[in-house]
């Protein structure tokens, strides 16, 4: 019995070990780390905004995989705002909240430098947002 008890703990060990040494010397991180946030600026009102959901929709699958993080501030209601004025705070991009107060736009945003490297409008598609966003990653 004692012998058996033995064997298991070998066996948690190795299991426990052995995926962190492999991941290691493989080069692979464990989590991704974004390069890019997508901050969506939108309000259930906004014209724009509803031309703009259909492309963005259909971006992000296609960026599933890239560093980019998406972001949604919500401008509908004043709860949402508010809940969105956090966000902004927790991420770090107060500052850059506090001068967007408008919808209907996607700001690209360096995740270090916290500075706007491109916007997505309602005016451009799916393909043509796609090119940026991968140009700036």
């Amino acid at each position: 019995m004692m012998k058996k008890g033995l064997y298991l703990l070998a066996a948690i060990a190795i299991m426990a070990f052995v995926p962190q040494s492999v991941k290691a010397q493989c080069g692979e991180e464990e989590k991704s780390e974004t390069k890019l946030v997508a901050a969506v600026f939108h309000s259930d009102y906004c014209g724009a905004c509803k031309k703009m959901k259909p492309e963005v929709m259909a971006l992000q699958p296609k960026l599933e995989g890239k560093n980019v993080e998406w972001v949604d501030f919500d401008f509908t209601s004043a709860e949402t705002k508010a809940a969105s004025k956090k966000r902004a705070a927790d991420l770090g991009l107060s500052e850059l909240y506090a001068d967007n107060q408008s919808t209907g736009f996607v700001l690209l945003i360096d995740s270090e430098s916290k500075e706007t490297v491109a916007k997505l409008t309602s005016r451009q598609k799916t393909d043509e947002m796609y090119k940026i966003v991968i140009e700036k990653l």
